[in-house]
């Protein structure tokens, strides 16, 4: 089994659990910020709203060449949230926002969305040359 090597814990973001922003969430979240230097938020969206969101991302797709592959799987789609306002949702949820208040220690800003059916498999990296974050290393995906 190949082994996952992680970058380090970057020099912004809360390294104690009193950060700057407080009571927002719980303990286990910056736990797991901590330690792992990602987290996975559950039950954030109720299951109609993932079926409303999928289906307004199949809508989409239909009608765009998106370089489907072999296996019909379609490349990435940018900005999808400019096109389908209901997809602003996503990122506004009162979780996510409140996670991201803690994590940057700051009000968090859209900047970007991209939306794919596989992902690349790519290793760890940075994308430098498409988000430069100020300050350094304060981005979310």
């Amino acid at each position: 089994m190949k082994s996952i090597c992680r970058p380090s814990v970057l020099p912004i973001g809360p390294n104690t659990m009193s950060w700057k922003v407080k009571g927002v969430l719980g303990g286990n979240l910056k736990r797991q910020w901590i330690k792992d230097g990602f987290v996975v938020i559950r039950n954030v969206f109720s299951q109609d709203q993932i079926l409303r969101y999928n289906a307004i991302v199949a809508n989409v797709r239909k009608d765009v060449d998106d370089g489907k592959d072999a296996n019909g799987f379609g490349d990435r789609i940018g900005q999808l949230h400019q096109k389908e306002l209901g997809l602003l949702e996503l990122a506004s949820d009162k979780k996510v926002v409140n996670f991201l208040k803690w994590a940057l220690g700051d009000d968090p800003v859209l900047m970007g969305s991209l939306q794919f059916q596989k992902g690349t498999q790519q290793e760890a990296h940075i994308d430098a040359i498409f988000f430069w974050p100020q300050p350094a290393y304060s981005m979310a995906g």
